[in-house]
């Protein structure tokens, strides 16, 4: 019961506050009748009235007269300029204080009646008030656009200075609530009337469009579009010029608004064009809703920002079931009269030379052009093909007619590696189209696209090869320099170690030298990068080192490179081909090929004389080298020791003080290691199969003999000038340099032989230089590589004899019944004495005794080698013996004779041959059928 009465007290109270407000609002008909008089005179001037009295009447017929609100309103339009116009002068220091404190009390209650009225009855007022406010605004911003601080400033500078001015901030408020009241009924009055005024007014009510836009992004940018495209469909359909020359005032306005909101809101504007573009596909979809498509090209015509936003947004929508229902539109265009769709192909051609959002719909028309892997309507690949030809014709005009800027170029550079990925098929209209746009990008980018360009093909495409030729051969009369400098940039990157792919940057020069044309291009172009690509050979990618050996091969000029390159490449070369005859599992075919490679490229490097001296010199040192001697046979001993371990004094002292003491003699050291460390260490040094050995023998004697060939290309210097290719100059570098590397001393290295007596004093010199021979069977072979090149053998004949020494030694001393016990030592005599014939030191007979040393006892051998060291001795074996026999012959020849008529007279002293012949008649069984070979009748 209590309850009840409550309620009910409270319902009677507040019907009593309901109708004092009513009272109040609706002042008595007299007064009203006096504040009209008092209005009427104020505002026709017909009496002095005080403006702060026409003021409140004013308001008070806005309160209580509907039929004089119209004429309020107009007064409070002058109130409110007036008021602007004195905020205005404070920044000049001239403003009347009083009189604005009571202009500001005014429209403060203006703008407290009007924001009544809207709270109340917002779908009566609101409309009304923000159309008034809307023009009022525009009217201020127009009138007082030149002030101080407002001309030439930019929107945000603008927008403070509004914002910090009472009267249009209460402006602004007025239309904000406006909006927000209408906002889920009716927005289109307020939008429209936005739009008007923004028509009208602007660029100086830009800040009004700005900060209602802020405040209902996503309301603001549907309704601006809604309203625009209603406007658009109001066209003249036949008046194209119109359209396409964007005269339309009303769609200029919707741009720049739209234009600033997307600056500001993107994701908004992004989703409303979505929307209304996918609203255009609907199967129930209006007139208006089937024009979105032009509207927006409309749109992105006469904005740069709306250019970008509409075309990445088409780019994410696009698919082929949309790309399908595009095609079935078209014909609801001209069904429908829909205006701008004539010319949109010129339309879309414009806009995607001049927006950097075109480089996404190219790659989008390259996709839907054929080859393609998606089911597409014929007819949007053929106008996907029309457009993107239509572009290549607008671009190929404007850079051949010396455009100084073309944006699509610009933005597509970024999009190289993109578009490369439809080089795939050379053959195809793609490939063609994108390697047209290439040469274009090269062409009006300068050399700086090109270097880019090129560059980009030649590191990150396989087979670019004809795409590169093709491209430079347009461009090469306008950029001569530019393959040069792509070249040394991309040196400059595999330097780096900036390249994903230097493998196929290695293949595609190679593959352009394989063309007729391009190999001087790319030999000049490589020569000052020579040395970094050297750099490059050593590398753990055993098929990338093989490709830049080869290109190597290619390029290298070693006339033109300068003596650190030249060295630098050599030493490389050198290092890349032990490693190669080190590799395991490697196809035959392949490693010869490869060797074949090295074999040019040494040679050609070896034209320079220094280079030359240079590459022998580190061959025969590999030769040598532990790491790679067993590549040709060689066995070395190992010292068999282990490592100084670290031991602890303590222990040693407890360790030995409780043991026995032994006399310190060699029964602490055995013959399988040594008391304290152990067993000695058995190492022996990897074996390789005697096939593979031959064959490293024969192309490392193979690489040599072509390096100490001279060239019809690059004839060494003072190197005699005949049609036959020369070892001679060569083989002596050899033969000097195997002196160097295997005998230990400089001193008696001379040609001549000394007597026997002397070899005492140079016994651990013969002992060293006979180890070497046995350790590297391969000197043999190098022996008798010099050996067949007269007269290069002189030169070695330190080497000969202490070999010689060593075996007399041997010989003397041994207590052998038969040299045949003695198979080593009877192979090397026989060796010894086979490669002093070839090079011509020993005349016949003596150069015949290695047939008879099997058949002889070991002292008969130490007479025979004996009777040939005193042979030496006597017979320095000097260069200056050996002739050429034909003018036109490289060849030279020693001649034992003397005399060249009798060729069947033996030309040897017989105190040097003596011996023999009494060991021949001695076994004359064994050797009677060759006896008539060493001593001829006559």
């Amino acid at each position: 019961m209590m309850f009840k009465l409550v309620k009910e007290a409270n319902r009677e109270r507040m019907i009593t506050e309901s109708k004092s407000e009513r009272q109040e609002f609706i002042p008595k008909p007299d007064v009203v009748l006096q504040q009209l008089q008092v209005f009427l005179n104020g505002a026709s001037r017909i009496a002095k009235v005080r403006n702060a009295e026409v003021a409140h009447a004013a308001i008070c017929l806005l309160k209580s007269t509907e039929a004089a609100r119209e004429a309020a309103l107009e007064h409070a339009y002058n109130l409110f300029d007036e008021s602007v116009n004195n905020f205005l002068k404070l920044e000049i220091n001239d403003r009347d204080s009083e009189s604005t404190c009571s202009n500001d009390t005014i429209i403060q209650e203006v703008h407290k009646v009007l924001s009544e009225y809207v709270e109340k009855e917002p779908q009566m007022w609101a409309p009304f008030i923000s159309t008034w406010s809307l023009d009022l605004l525009g009217y201020l911003s127009s009138k007082y656009a030149d002030r101080r601080g407002v001309l030439h400033a930019s929107l945000p500078e603008v927008l403070q200075l509004w914002m910090s001015c009472p009267p249009t901030r209460m402006l602004i408020d007025l239309t904000t609530q406006c909006l927000s009241t209408l906002v889920s009924s009716n927005p289109d009055t307020c939008i429209d009337a936005l739009i008007e005024t923004s028509v009208r007014h602007s660029p100086h009510f830009d800040w009004v469009v700005a900060h209602i836009g802020s405040c209902f992004p996503n309301t603001v940018i549907t309704r601006v579009l809604a309203c625009g495209l209603k406007d658009f469909m109001q066209q003249d359909v036949t008046d194209e010029a119109q359209i396409s020359t964007n005269k339309n005032p009303k769609i200029a306005s919707v741009v720049c608004i739209l234009g600033h909101l997307a600056t500001h809101h993107d994701t908004d504007t992004r989703t409303a064009i979505r929307s209304l573009f996918n609203d255009s596909f609907s199967d129930s979809a209006l007139r208006e809703q089937l024009a979105a498509g032009p509207f927006l090209l409309q749109l992105a015509a006469m904005s740069d920002t709306l250019s970008h936003v509409i075309s990445s947004e088409f780019v994410k929508v696009v698919n082929p079931e949309v790309l399908n229902k595009m095609y079935h539109q078209v014909e609801k265009w001209k069904s429908a009269k829909v205006p701008g769709t004539e010319g949109l192909t010129n339309l879309v051609v414009h806009l995607l030379l001049r927006s950097d959002g075109g480089c996404q719909v190219i790659r989008c028309l390259l996709n839907i052009m054929p080859p393609s892997g998606v089911e597409i309507h014929t007819g949007i690949k053929s106008a996907a093909g029309l457009i993107l030809d239509s572009v290549l014709v607008e671009i190929q005009r404007r850079a051949y007619g010396g455009a100084a800027e073309i944006p699509l170029l610009h933005f597509l550079k970024t999009h190289v590696a993109d578009l490369t990925s439809c080089l795939t098929n050379p053959e195809t209209s793609k490939a063609s189209w994108v390697l047209n746009l290439l040469k274009f990008i090269c062409f009006h980018g300068e050399e700086p696209a090109t270097i880019f360009v090129i560059g980009y093909l030649m590191s990150n495409v396989d087979g670019a090869a004809q795409y590169i030729s093709n491209i430079y051969q347009d461009i090469r009369m306008h950029q001569p320099n530019a393959l040069s400098a792509t070249l040394s940039h991309q040196m400059a990157e595999l330097k780096s170690n900036r390249l994903i792919k230097p493998v196929t940057l290695i293949q595609n020069i190679i593959s352009l030298c394989q063309r007729d044309p391009w190999t001087p291009l790319i030999t000049e172009g490589m020569a000052p990068n020579l040395e970094v690509l050297a750099g490059q050979i050593n590398s753990r990618n055993t098929d990338y080192s093989d490709a830049v050996v080869e290109l190597l091969s290619i390029c290298v000029n070693p006339k033109q490179m300068p003596m650190s390159s030249l060295f630098i490449v050599c030493s490389s070369v050198v290092s890349y081909f032990f490693h190669l005859l080190d590799r395991e599992n490697l196809d035959l075919v392949i490693k010869i090929t490869l060797i074949n490679n090295i074999k040019n490229l040494l040679a050609n490097l070896c034209q320079q004389s220094s280079a030359q001296h240079a590459v022998l010199r580190m061959l025969l040192e590999g030769v040598l080298d532990k790491k790679y001697c067993s590549l040709f046979g060689s066995k070395l001993k190992t010292d068999g020791t282990k490592p100084a371990a670290k031991t602890n004094l303590l222990n040693e002292n407890v360790k030995y003080m409780s043991s026995i003491t032994l006399p310190q003699s060699h029964s602490s050291v055995f013959h399988s290691g040594i008391i304290g460390s152990g067993l000695r260490i058995t190492e022996t040094t990897p074996q390789h199969e005697k096939d593979i050995v031959l064959l490293n023998k024969q192309v490392i004697l193979d690489i040599i003999q072509a390096c100490c060939r001279t060239s019809w290309r690059f004839p060494l210097d003072d190197a005699p000038s005949n049609n036959n290719h020369s070892l001679i100059p060569g083989m002596k570098i050899v033969a000097l340099l195997m002196v160097e590397l295997i005998s230990p001393d400089v001193m008696f290295n001379g040609l001549p032989w000394p007597d026997e007596d002397y070899l005492k004093v140079t016994v651990e010199r013969d002992l060293h230089i006979k180890r070497k021979f046995e350790d590297h069977p391969i000197l043999w072979d190098l022996l008798s590589l010099v050996a067949i090149n007269h007269p290069s053998l002189c030169y070695c004949s330190v080497l000969l004899r202490a070999v010689m020494a060593v075996l007399l030694s041997f010989w003397c001393s041994s207590q052998e019944k038969a040299t045949t016990n003695c198979p080593k030592e009877l192979a090397t005599s026989q060796h010894l004495i086979n490669i002093m014939a070839m090079g011509q030191l020993l005349p016949p007979p003596l150069s015949y005794i290695d047939e008879v040393l099997p058949f002889v006892t070991p002292y008969e051998a130490f007479n025979l080698l004996s009777d040939i060291w005193q042979y030496m001795r006597d017979n320095v074996p000097s260069p200056a013996l050996f002739h050429t026999k034909a003018p036109n012959s490289s060849r030279v020849w020693r001649d034992f004779s003397g005399d060249k008529k009798d060729e069947t007279k033996q030309f040897c002293d017989k105190k040097y041959i003596n011996r023999l012949r009494f060991i021949l008649f001695a076994n004359i069984e064994k050797f009677g059928v060759v006896y008539a070979k060493f001593f001829p009748s006559g």
